[in-house]
């Protein structure tokens, strides 16, 4: 059996970079993507307010109203 020759090995600390910049990368797009999932959550909120004939300065005036109070 021939072994197969093998290319230049990196380093640990070549590979930990190289997981850093994946995560780093992971962790931009993650948060463009919940960004984007609130700003579609707002949306849907107004559209109901909208539908239930609420407008957005009730809609906070109402859910102020129901908050408890921080003491």
């Amino acid at each position: 059996m021939m072994k197969m020759p093998r290319g230049s090995r990196k380093t640990i600390e070549e590979q930990i970079s190289e997981v850093d910049s994946k995560l780093k990368e992971l962790n931009e797009q993650k948060k463009q993507l919940l960004e984007k999932k609130e700003q579609e959550d707002i949306q849907t909120l107004l559209e109901a307010a909208k539908k239930a004939g609420v407008s957005p300065a009730e809609l906070v005036k109402k859910l102020k109203e129901k908050a408890p109070t921080e003491e």
